[in-house]
């Protein structure tokens, strides 16, 4: 909608330029002049315009030819009131009166004059009343008058209405445009929970970002259909028992019988934890074992390669708290062999609980004979200070002697080796390569029914590579035992012959 700045009007008269068309009539419904409420003002001053132009045309008297008439120049009418009376006397004329005439001769009174078509109207039989009573007549057209001036009148009052309400309208846009908000008062702040950095943004940036916020929240949590689908699968629990208690669950201080939101569902939730946390505290106290049926002693022993040593081991045992400690201090282990001989050797087995390296005892200058079976004994004192309770009880775990190992002969290949050995009844045997002083096998083979003799070849073996050959036996409980490491070194990869090669010989004779 364009503004009128450009019209003679307002620059010489000052005028606000502001246009009509935002302006709306509120006054009443005019039917005369078709002027509804809600019309803008441009509309409701174009029909206004356009009816008193046809009255003012419609009594213009310069549009009247009075020629006819023969009058003077100072006689001519210059107004519709003139013109009237003009027509009058000249009615009047016609009928042998004039307006100061007694009528003896029946005009005015009972004078019938022919009225123009605009003033035609029927009787109650419907037909067209063609002639009037001068009298009547007169009245009629002055009555007409009166009408279009009070008409004149109205629309010059409703015009006057319209300006001020324009100038009223044009007042507040002019304010509106002086007072239109600036870019501060729709800044936004972002809070640093949505997003840390964003901090001052323009409103619909912020919205943007409230927005990501949203979506990330439920894609966390999922929408609120989740939310509730999620909800429901707890079911009603109100009415089952407290397993810490003989009432129902909805006799808890907060219980929420139907919970309608996720924060009601969640408080159920953690009144429903405490309550089994409650009953599992009182098991604890009431159904487990205590004293020293409460614990157990992951108890065992080893003897190095060398046959010099023997470790014991107590990780993996369960039900020591710190309430327990061993009686004296340290555990007595005692180490006999078949043959009856025997050493011992103190330890503190508590401290081993998490220790997966265990004590290690040198016993080379004991009387043990590691060639033979060694039982080795913890005999324990173990005291439980908070409820006074002592467990006193011997831990038994036998080192089996060890098992000869074969004689293994290797033969190495370029790719490959071979071995074999004579095998002994009652066992099964591993065997793995390595590369020299190497952790991780680089090729295995499992022999579960060996003969009396084992005859084998292990393949893809680098070329003129150190390896190490170990044989592990297994006996028939499942213990393993590896054999010392045999070093070997695969064979260079011969030179190949060559081949379509011609050769030249020459022989000088002197």
């Amino acid at each position: 909608m364009a503004v009128p700045t450009n019209s003679k009007n307002a620059k010489e008269q000052g005028c606000s330029p502001v246009s009509s068309n935002c302006v709306i009539w509120q006054g009443p419904d005019l039917d005369c002049v078709n002027v509804c409420a809600g019309d803008n003002i441009t509309l409701v001053m174009a029909k206004m315009a356009v009816q008193l132009c046809s009255l003012i045309e419609m009594f213009n008297i310069e549009d009247f030819d009075f020629s006819c008439f023969e009058l003077q120049p100072s006689e001519n009418p210059d107004n519709a009131g003139e013109l009237i009376q003009v027509l009058i006397n000249r009615v009047c004329a016609l009928e042998g009166v004039t307006p100061t005439s007694s009528g003896s001769d029946g005009c005015p009174t009972g004078c019938l004059v022919a009225v123009a078509d605009c003033f035609v109207t029927q009787n109650q039989a419907g037909d067209d009343i063609l002639e009037l009573d001068l009298i009547d007549y007169v009245r009629i057209i002055a009555q007409r008058v009166c009408d279009n001036i009070d008409s004149i009148t109205l629309l010059q009052a409703e015009i006057s209405t319209l300006q001020s309400q324009i100038d009223s309208n044009t007042s507040a846009i002019l304010v509106l445009e002086t007072d239109k908000a600036d870019i501060s008062s729709l800044n936004f702040a972002v809070s640093p929970l949505i997003d840390p950095v964003a901090g001052i943004q323009f409103v619909t940036d912020a919205l943007g970002y409230v927005q990501a916020s949203l979506v990330n929240t439920n894609q966390a949590l999922g929408t609120p259909s989740q939310v509730y689908q999620g909800m429901a699968k707890s079911g009603n629990i109100s009415t089952e028992d407290q397993l810490c208690s003989e009432s129902n669950m909805a006799s808890l201080p907060g219980w929420v019988g139907t919970p309608t939101t996720l924060g009601e569902d969640i408080g159920n939730i953690w009144l429903a934890v405490k309550d089994i946390r409650c009953a599992v505290d009182y098991m604890q106290e009431n159904c487990c074992a205590t004293g020293c049926a409460s614990i157990t002693l992951n108890f065992r022993a080893a003897a190095d390669d060398n046959q010099e040593t023997i470790t014991v081991y107590a990780d993996g045992s369960t039900g020591f708290t710190s309430e327990w400690a061993e009686c004296s201090g340290t555990t007595t282990i005692r180490v006999t062999d078949s043959n009856g001989n025997i050493t011992t050797f103190e330890t503190s087995l508590l401290s081993l609980l998490n220790d997966p390296a265990g004590y290690t005892e040198d016993l080379s200058m004991s009387p043990i004979d590691f060639s033979l079976d060694i039982a080795v004994v913890a005999e324990t004192c173990f005291k439980n200070t908070s409820i006074n309770t002592t467990c006193e009880k011997e831990y038994c775990d036998v080192v089996k002697a060890p098992t000869d190992c074969p004689v293994v002969l290797i033969t190495a290949l370029e790719t490959s080796m071979n071995y074999s050995f004579s095998s002994t009844a009652g066992y099964t045997y591993v065997v793995n390569i390595y590369y020299r002083n190497g952790s991780t096998a680089v090729a295995t083979q499992n022999i579960a029914t060996p003969g009396i003799s084992v005859s084998n070849t292990i393949s893809g073996l680098a070329s003129a590579t150190d390896y190490d050959f170990v044989l592990t036996l297994i006996d028939g409980e499942g213990e393993a035992t590896d054999c010392t490491r045999q070093f070997f070194t695969t064979a260079s990869e011969n030179c190949p012959p060559p081949i379509n090669v011609t050769a030249e010989m020459s022989i000088n004779i002197i």
